[in-house]
């Protein structure tokens, strides 16, 4: 009795041939990217495909995953405007001894100008700016006149 309760205990043998092995995953092993990394040259302003240089791998590992791209678009942004923003600040410190560069820097990555150009006013009128008032003279005598009429 005790040899039939080992064998109804032992696992059965599957009965049949043999069952295949699971294949193998073909191609290449995902590689795990350092979003960390992503993010501290984003915010240095450097540009994707500096980005994917220093990952050591090619934009469509990141552009043809849906997934990937979501999150790296996400990363990137984030880190750039982080990077604005730390530029701000520099920019205000770097004023003081290297104002060229200050205002270089504000050009080139904050759209910053030196003629600002305001076009409304606080109280919602329109304000006209003319690049060269001497020839434009006439033109805004005509439009001065034209509202005098409307709002008489």
């Amino acid at each position: 009795m005790n040899n039939d309760l080992k064998k109804l205990l032992e696992p059965k043998k599957p009965i049949g041939r043999p069952r295949k092995t699971p294949k193998k995953v073909v191609g290449r092993p995902k590689k795990d990217l350092d979003w960390q990394l992503v993010y501290q040259l984003a915010t240095y302003h450097c540009t994707k495909s500096e980005i994917y240089a220093a990952l050591k791998t090619s934009g469509n590992m990141i552009d043809y995953v849906p997934e990937r791209r979501a999150k790296f678009d996400e990363i990137y942004m984030r880190g750039y405007e982080d990077g604005k923003a730390r530029l701000r600040k520099a920019q205000a410190r770097m004023s003081e001894k290297n104002p060229v560069m200050a205002i270089w820097c504000g050009k080139q990555y904050l759209n910053q100008s030196d003629n600002p150009q305001q076009n409304t006013t606080v109280d919602g009128t329109i304000k006209v700016v003319f690049e060269s008032p001497d020839k434009d003279k006439d033109r805004l005598e005509k439009m001065e006149n034209a509202l005098k009429d409307e709002l008489k």
